[in-house]
């Protein structure tokens, strides 16, 4: 799926994402409110 800012999901709650990122490793992901999810490196 697109990770697009603005988008909502739930994970134990409304939330939505903020931007999308990439780590080092090349694997894409997003940055949220820190309430929303958990933290992956």
């Amino acid at each position: 799926a697109d990770i697009i800012g603005g988008l909502a999901y739930t994970m134990g709650g409304r939330c939505s994402v903020g931007f999308s990122v990439t780590n080092a490793a090349g694997q894409p992901g997003f940055v949220t409110a820190g309430h929303c999810g958990t933290v992956w490196t």
